[in-house]
């Protein structure tokens, strides 16, 4: 890591039925045993967790594997990915190739995240 390790914010919404994990500044392998603790009983708890990357400046390929872990984690909703496009956190999800398999949207708005019974169909 070259900076200082990024903070983690994690917002309950709704109760238990939403949950907002927020990462700012840098992540890496350093900081990806606290997110796990900050987050794991969001994965079986709750319908939507939106982890909100517009505000971190850096991530490595094990916060990448945390996302994937927690995109199949979450058993009982779906997980969104909200980034700031063009930003390194976009390149870095660009190049290892995780697009396909989580849900990213360019934008911190949960509001333009689908209405979540579309989601569900």
């Amino acid at each position: 890591m070259i900076g200082e390790p990024g903070t983690v914010t994690v917002t309950r919404l709704d109760g238990n039925d939403t949950w907002l994990i927020s990462l700012e500044g840098e992540h890496d392998a350093f900081t990806v045993p606290m997110l796990e603790a900050r987050t794991a009983q969001a994965w079986s708890t709750c319908s939507l967790v939106v982890v909100d990357l517009t505000a971190a400046t850096f991530i490595d390929a094990a916060v990448i594997g945390w996302l994937v872990r927690a995109q199949i984690a979450v058993s009982t909703g779906r997980l969104a990915i909200t980034e700031a496009r063009g930003s390194v956190v976009s390149r870095m999800l660009d190049v290892a190739g995780v697009r396909e398999i989580l849900d990213c949207y360019p934008s911190s708005a949960t509001h333009e995240l689908p209405d979540q019974s579309e989601a569900f169909g």
